[in-house]
């Protein structure tokens, strides 16, 4: 190589391989400056995009099995392990929403209210009801019949929910638990009003017709009147028979040549069991609404 090519290149002849092509002599230059350089940024890079997939598909396959969970889980105790696994998923508003209505269904009432409160403000999209109607329901499971009438009154009232498929559910709700807070006859009127907006011959009608007829009937009873009712349904033990005891036999004076007369063992007679108290007729509360009303 002439010094002419060493001068057009900028490189010592010591420094290039022997029969190095003189035209490459720039590429080697930027090798042996920025070569390694580009080459740990190209690992870097690579690196990062083979872990962009590896994640994605890993969050593909965690969002695969939080829908098995969630398709699979039906009891509280097997939500609750879903809701464990898989709460931060896509699912996970769903699995806690099926956890809080299993709760319900389980009567733990308490549960259901705390897990419908936390997620009043982080209701899954399409599902944005659900939370609000169900902590009105859990109230009334716990017998707080004034706040679950007011939260089923003011759900029905926001023209929010004019067109929300609980809205009829709503109504019945806030009825219901106006009867059960002892308000029966206004009650009545209410459903009765709400029976006025119905379809004649509807299924509507029927389900306010059937909570009508259940809000008649229904009387409240104090805790006493439920422990008398109780006790009179208890059947009393029958007594036990007392055993037969024979007499001494007796011989009469006045014919001492006679033989003596044996007086027959005296049976005494079984005590007949006392006939068992009439069972008074249980009072009905107004029937539970369906799941699908939730």
């Amino acid at each position: 190589m002439s010094k002419e090519q060493n001068n057009q290149a900028g490189q010592p002849v010591a420094d290039l391989p022997k029969g190095f092509p003189p035209e490459l002599i720039p590429l080697y230059d930027w090798w042996k400056k920025e070569g390694r350089s580009w080459l740990v940024s190209l690992a870097i890079a690579g690196a990062a995009v083979a872990a962009f997939y590896g994640i994605k598909a890993w969050v593909h396959s965690r969002q695969a099995a939080a829908s098995r969970a969630l398709a699979t889980a039906s009891s509280a105790d097997e939500l609750e392990t879903a809701v464990a696994q898989y709460g931060s998923s896509k699912a996970g508003g769903l699995m806690k929403l099926r956890l809080a209505q299993a709760y319900y269904n389980e009567g733990r009432f308490l549960d259901a209210h705390d897990l419908y409160s936390s997620l009043l403000d982080s209701e899954p999209e399409g599902f944005q009801d659900r939370a609000k109607i169900g902590l009105a329901f859990s109230l009334e499971g716990l017998k707080k019949y004034d706040e679950a009438r007011n939260a089923f009154a003011q759900f029905a009232a926001d023209e929010a929910n004019a067109k929300s498929y609980l809205l009829f559910t709503a109504k019945l709700g806030a009825a219901r638990c106006k009867a059960q807070a002892g308000d029966k006859e206004g009650a009545i009127k209410d459903l009765e009003d709400i029976k006025a907006t119905c379809k004649k011959d509807s299924a509507d009608e029927a389900r306010v017709e059937a909570l009508i007829d259940v809000c008649k009937r229904w009387e409240p009873r104090s805790l006493f009147d439920a422990a008398n009712e109780a006790a009179k349904q208890i059947q009393p033990d029958a007594p036990a028979a007392a055993p037969a005891v024979e007499s001494a036999p007796v011989t009469p004076a006045a014919a001492p040549a006679e033989a003596p007369a044996v007086e027959k063992p005296v049976e005494q007679a079984t005590a007949a069991p006392a006939a068992a108290p009439a069972e008074a007729p249980a009072a009905e509360k107004p029937a539970e609404p369906a799941n699908a009303d939730k």
